[in-house]
């Protein structure tokens, strides 16, 4: 008998938690997980960082001239560009910013991709060098 109530009550909270994050998601507010690296979150709401825009372009241009990841990441810390904490990047990390947008992509719209903007969101976007505080995960 107490399992069965354990249950219920397990699966009300479960459906609370996925109402409220539903809920913050249609307000606009970032619901969670590591900031996607080109944004920040301000005020609930992800926000463009212009310096870490013109990084990512500068990895899509030298990986579209054919440099390796490795390759990448030498040339970055040749021109004193590091992540968030300071430190060089590592390839790896080159990787996911690369596999964040498809080739060809523009950075600006991966990063909508990323923070998950649907295609009606994506058309009311007039800059998107501007605050996205329009967050809607479909």
């Amino acid at each position: 008998m107490l399992a069965v109530l354990s249950e219920f009550e397990r699966d009300v909270i479960s459906e609370r938690t996925s109402m409220a994050m539903a809920h913050l998601r249609s307000t606009g507010k970032y619901t969670g997980g590591f900031e996607p690296y080109g944004s920040r979150c301000v005020a609930g709401c992800l926000e463009v960082i212009p310096e870490e825009l013109r990084v990512i372009k500068v990895i899509h241009q030298l990986r579209n001239e054919g440099v390796s990841l490795r390759g990448i990441s030498k040339r970055l810390a040749e021109i004193s560009v590091t992540t968030r904490t300071g430190k060089a990047f590592l390839p790896i990390q080159i990787d996911r910013i690369l596999k964040a947008s498809p080739p060809g992509m523009n950075p600006e719209l991966a990063l909508m991709r990323i923070w998950g903007l649907g295609s009606d969101i994506l058309e009311k976007v007039v800059n998107p060098g501007l605050v996205m505080g329009q967050h809607l995960r479909n």
